[in-house]
């Protein structure tokens, strides 16, 4: 290549300097113009190029791609390609000077045949990256450590959401990044000839967004309204609330009739020893009392016997022991009584 350099820059260099140049495509196309200022960035690029301190490729590179954006002649590509190929734009150099051999005429056999020799060397290392980039407008770059030398970085910038890319074959670093877009990278290790496509979806700025919420569910199902549970004994063998209550009234009449039992038993000692020396007027009232004591004991006794027989039926009944028919929903009361023989009660049935 270092050879061939001088022999690509004069022969350029001379086409331009001189008047307007024509190019000679297949088929043959209409004379290009040079401009002024299409000579001017091609002079800088050639300057580039022979920078004493070395080549520098990537703004030669440039001012190249000036010149001919202004002055499309084939005449320039040839300089094109030389400094993509050295940039690793494998691709680029490809087409640039496969159009260079094809477009102009008169082309030195020498120059010629290297050419043909470079081209053969690109296409059998070169490597194809397919890109379908969202935002469609984005930039693309592309960094490679050659195993010696500095780091080989080209940028490309992207408007239509499609970037197809010839690069050297290796290990590669892919960085994408648009306006108001967080950084997406690639890394891949590609061998020659072969070829990958790759998706990329940019995300917008500003965090994740919000993580989608969990499937709504129906709340479970209401369980039905459960009845209260039945009172004690109630359509069971437990004890009924109605021989609950027998059981307390029976024992509560018990308890009143011994304690007036008791004191109307306080009222006769007191009439006996009344009669033996004692008033004749109290001997009669405590007689009187005693006997008023006796009735109220023996109608508690008559109750007390009275609810306890009615406990014993409620307790029979609620027991579940007697069939359906014979416990039908009854209802029993104790009536309490007062007549001309003193206080009672009447057990009532319904039915």
């Amino acid at each position: 290549m270092p050879r061939l350099l001088p022999i690509l820059l004069l022969g350029c260099t001379l086409g331009l300097c001189a008047s307007p140049v024509t190019a000679q495509p297949d088929p043959p196309a209409k004379p290009v113009e040079i401009s002024d200022a299409a000579r001017h960035q091609f002079s800088i690029g050639v300057g580039l190029l022979d920078d004493p301190a070395g080549p520098r490729y990537q703004e030669a590179y440039e001012a190249f791609h000036r010149a001919y954006a202004d002055s499309p002649t084939a005449k320039i590509l040839s300089n094109i390609g030389l400094c993509a190929m050295m940039l690793e734009r494998d691709g680029e150099a490809i087409e640039s000077f496969g159009r260079y051999l094809a477009e102009v005429a008169g082309i030195d056999p020498r120059e010629r045949s290297k050419l043909e020799q470079d081209l053969k060397t690109l296409g059998a290392r070169v490597a194809h990256i397919e890109l379908q980039i969202s935002p469609a407008k984005s930039t693309v770059t592309d960094q490679r450590t050659p195993l010696s030398g500095d780091l080989i970085s080209n940028r490309y910038h992207v408007t239509e959401g499609t970037l197809h890319l010839g690069i050297h074959a290796g290990v590669h670093r892919i960085e994408v990044t648009a306006e108001d877009h967080e950084l997406s990278v690639w890394e891949i290790e590609i061998e020659p000839g072969k070829g990958q496509e790759r998706t990329i979806t940019l995300k917008k700025k500003g965090g994740e967004p919000p993580p989608p919420s969990p499937p709504t569910t129906a709340p479970p199902p209401t369980p039905p309204p459960t009845s209260p549970p039945d009172p004690i004994g109630a359509d069971s063998g437990g004890i009924s609330t109605g021989a609950v209550v027998g059981l307390v009234v029976t024992g509560a009449l018990a308890i009143g009739a011994g304690v007036v039992g008791g004191l109307a038993l306080n009222t006769k000692a007191d009439y006996e020893s009344y009669e033996t020396g004692g008033n004749r007027e109290d001997a009669e009232a405590a007689r009187s009392t005693g006997e008023a004591l006796n009735i109220v004991t023996d109608v508690l006794i008559g109750s007390a016997v009275l609810s306890a027989g009615v406990t014993t039926v409620l307790l029979i009944i609620g027991s579940g022991d007697d069939p359906p028919e014979a416990t039908a929903a009854g209802r029993f009361r104790i009536v309490p009584t007062v007549g001309r023989h003193g206080v009672g009660a009447v057990l009532e049935a319904s039915f």
